[in-house]
């Protein structure tokens, strides 16, 4: 009997020792499980950190290899949709000065009014928000009526269907200049980790759009100094041809006359070659302008110069000598050759029709001297035989050219 009450005991004890054993083998299988859980769920986070980095230094190396701010957002939008999925990006900057948001580049879900270049008020818009706190948020309620409600500002995007929206600020030297939105169409599609996943490459466009905007004003600064100074140059142009060109007949002064003269004999001196030089006068023009006036005077001044500029060469040069007497140098060309000039002029310009009274249509003429210089005479001399040969024309009944000897 005491045999039998002792090997039941021990057999009690046997199987409770197995009972615990099972129970342990139990609990430890699940550890096991636990632990190849957490191992798989550190290898999915490592793997993802590995990738978000690797996309985040991508980020900034786009956005370092170039200063054209449109190539910059559409590479930086590329590059941010395989992090956060989206179905509207935009990048909006601030004005604080005139209290307005300008959209700088959207991708996406087409939304009017809220497209590239668009600008709109600042105040009610999530912009304005993180403008004021400086931070990032995420808004996606069930209800698109409640969300309309107590964002106003959002209501054309939730017209168009997005129901999640992520906004953080843009801040480059402790400003914020603006702000990046990531819109969704799926309502709770965005997390606290997309949100500081967001911030973190919001930090790398804010500082490209930074050093773009001062490439740009550093650029205009230079367009704006480059302009005043060829305005300057222009303006010193225009007040040196007014200095040496005749108003009324837009022909050089006298002025300029004798220094450009004194460049030509130079020239003609040091090549040898033959320089015309011619001196013509309106013949009765103080009658004409004591019958008529000086304003229709002036009119037959302004059509002379006219006529002149027509019959020449580029390379000649004409005056308007003083009064109605005006010279003409001809480089590089015989007496002969400038009696064929001089012809023509006095020809086409007596072809020229005035009408200074009701009724009455006048013709004008001129004198002409003409010579070619003689080296090396010098310049005072050549234009008074040139101004005589003029006055011999007008002593031997005007309307003439007179030319002298070639030398």
């Amino acid at each position: 009997m005491t045999d039998q009450s002792g090997t039941s005991q021990e057999l009690h004890e046997e199987i409770s020792i197995l009972k615990q054993r099972i129970m342990e083998l139990e609990h430890s299988e699940s550890e096991r499980k636990q632990a190849a859980e957490a191992l798989q769920r550190s290898t999915e986070e490592a793997l993802r950190l590995a990738k978000e980095n690797k996309i985040v230094a991508d980020i900034g190396r786009v956005i370092s290899s170039t200063i054209s701010i449109e190539e910059i957002y559409k590479a930086f939008s590329e590059r941010v949709k395989e992090l956060i999925p989206f179905d509207r990006i935009v990048i909006n900057l601030i004005d604080p000065e005139n209290n307005v948001v300008s959209c700088q580049y959207h991708e996406g879900i087409f939304v009017s009014g809220r497209q590239g270049g668009d600008i709109l008020p600042s105040e009610g818009t999530v912009t304005a928000q993180i403008i004021r706190t400086g931070i990032g948020f995420i808004i996606q309620l069930e209800s698109a009526d409640e969300m309309g409600e107590k964002y106003p500002g959002l209501l054309p995007e939730l017209q168009h269907g997005i129901r999640s929206f992520l906004t953080v600020p843009l801040i480059s030297k402790e400003h914020v200049i603006g702000g990046l939105a990531l819109r969704s169409t799926k309502s709770g599609a965005y997390t606290n980790r997309d949100l500081m996943l967001a911030e973190n490459i919001a930090n790398h466009i804010a500082g490209a759009i930074f050093n773009a905007q001062l490439f740009i004003e550093l650029k205009r600064a230079e367009d704006q100094k480059e302009a005043a100074i060829e305005a300057l140059r222009e303006s010193e142009n225009r007040y040196r041809e007014l200095s040496i060109v005749d108003d009324l007949t837009q022909l050089y002064n006298s002025r300029h006359f004798y220094s450009q003269l004194k460049i030509e004999l130079d020239r003609s001196n040091r090549y040898e070659q033959p320089l015309t030089l011619l001196l013509l006068d309106l013949d009765n023009f103080k009658t004409f302008n004591d019958t008529y006036g000086h304003v229709e005077g002036d009119q037959v001044l302004m059509r002379l110069g006219q006529v002149v500029r027509r019959c020449l060469r580029g390379t000649d040069l004409a005056y308007r000598y003083g009064g109605e007497e005006f010279t003409i140098i001809l480089p590089s060309t015989t007496s002969v050759d400038g009696a064929v000039t001089a012809g023509r002029i006095r020809t086409e310009f007596k072809k020229e029709t005035f009408s200074p009274a009701p009724d009455r249509d006048v013709h004008v003429t001129m004198s002409i001297g003409l010579a070619q210089y003689r080296p090396p005479e010098e310049m005072k001399a050549f234009v008074q035989r040139v101004d005589q040969l003029m006055y011999q024309g007008k002593r031997s009944g005007k309307d003439r050219v007179c030319s002298g000897p070639q030398p």
